[in-house]
C-alpha cells in the first residue's frame, strides 16, 4: 500500500480494467478475474476484493444451481463450468427439450383432475 498521509494515484487502463469487470460481472458474467499487478498498492486490494466477490458469487450460483435446478433467465449470462452442468444454458440445449402440448393439456385437464381425485379418495 501507498504511504497513508500522501496522496493516492490511480493508473487509469487499471481502473477502466477494474470497471469493465464490474460490469461484466453486473451481466452475470463471473468467471473472470482481475489480474494483481507487483505494486502491491490500493488498486491490487481493490481488484483482489473484486476476485473474492466474483469468486463467491460464481460458488453461491453453482451451490442454487445444484439445489435447484434453476439458472439465470438471462440466457446471454456466460456460467462457470460447475455451474452450467445443471442447467440449460445453451441455445441448443433448449432447442433439445420436449415442448409442452398446452392444447392437448387443457384437452385433457378435467379427465385427468377426475383421475387424480379418484386415486386419492
Amino acid at each position: 500500500m501507498t504511504d497513508s498521509a500522501g496522496p493516492i494515484t490511480l493508473e487509469r487502463a487499471r481502473v477502466e480494467a477494474i470497471l469493465a469487470l464490474l460490469e461484466r460481472m453486473a451481466a452475470g458474467d463471473t468467471t473472470v478475474s482481475l489480474p494483481l499487478s507487483e505494486n502491491g498498492d490500493e488498486l491490487d486490494a481493490i481488484a483482489h476484493a473484486v476476485n473474492v466477490l466474483s469468486d463467491e458469487l460464481r460458488w453461491t450460483s453453482a451451490r442454487m444451481a445444484e439445489a435447484l435446478w434453476f439458472g439465470p433467465t438471462n440466457r446471454k449470462v456466460k456460467l462457470a463450468p460447475e455451474v452450467a452442468k445443471y442447467l440449460l444454458a445453451t441455445q441448443a440445449q433448449w432447442d433439445s427439450i420436449i415442448p409442452l402440448n398446452l392444447d392437448n393439456l387443457t384437452a385433457r385437464r378435467e379427465e385427468w383432475i377426475q383421475k387424480y381425485t379418484r386415486a386419492l379418495a
